[in-house]
């Protein structure tokens, strides 16, 4: 569930890497406001992104754990795109799913 055409040409495959028999857990990232045009539904694409990590974590039956996410110091926007990650991520959790922990990145940086 990658948001741009970028993605098929640039970064990682998570499926086929994660797969591996010696990778114990899955790791990502996640930049919506990098990602998407503005004016799109960060909250929402959070928690599509998400719930597709989810299933992914599933499919291979290992933990996953987004280490990395942010967005832009914009107020109360931001604070909702906050609760969005973490209140998809605690349902996960809640749920059963393989889903092992989550980390803010950059929330004091003056820029991002």
């Amino acid at each position: 569930f990658n948001p741009t055409r970028f993605f098929e040409r640039t970064g990682v495959v998570t499926e086929r890497q994660h797969a591996l028999p010696n990778i114990d857990f899955i790791t990502a990232h996640m930049w919506a406001d990098q990602w998407l045009p503005q004016g799109s539904n960060l909250d929402q694409f959070a928690r599509q992104w998400i719930n597709s990590q989810v299933r992914l974590a599933n499919d291979l039956e290992k933990p996953l754990v987004l280490e990395e996410f942010g967005r832009s110091p914009d107020g109360s926007t931001r604070v909702s795109f906050y609760d969005a990650v973490y209140s998809t991520f605690i349902a996960a959790i809640s749920d059963g799913e393989p889903a092992a922990g989550v980390l803010f990145w950059h929330l004091a940086a003056n820029d991002y």
